[in-house]
């Protein structure tokens, strides 16, 4: 079994501690699965090309952003070749073309794969401006 993690990062710290207070914030989110053979970080960005613009970091370090919280989210029970399989379609559905910043970013990638491996859904506040 694997476990599910949401990693979430302030985009702009100063913003989010003003905003925390009135339910706002601008947040980066990545999906940590941790396997029994290796950890790794799912994230979504943006590049002007027609192919995937997801990504692996190294976990809690994606650049460019302030790590704040993990959430744990569940388990799962899928060999590695269909989990490759799964982050292949999803990246086929997120391009880096596709990407913007409200309505196609990595927040909706996070809460997309997070539907796909367990159902459920990325916190409300992460997507609210």
């Amino acid at each position: 079994s694997s476990s599910i993690y949401l990693n979430i990062y302030d985009l702009y710290p100063k913003i989010n501690r003003i905003g925390d207070h009135l339910g706002l914030g601008i947040y980066h989110t990545g999906v940590q699965i941790n396997t029994e053979n290796y950890i790794a970080e799912y994230c979504f960005g943006c590049h002007p090309y027609d192919f995937s613009g997801v990504f692996l970091v190294e976990p809690k370090k994606a650049k460019g952003f302030i790590f704040r919280e993990s959430i744990y989210m569940g388990e799962i029970n899928m060999i590695p070749a269909d989990l490759d399989r799964l982050i292949e379609t999803i990246g086929n559905e997120f391009t880096g073309k596709s990407y913007h910043f409200l309505k196609k970013n990595c927040n909706s990638f996070s809460n997309e794969l997070i539907k796909r491996l367990i159902n459920k859904e990325i916190p409300v506040y992460l997507n609210r401006l």
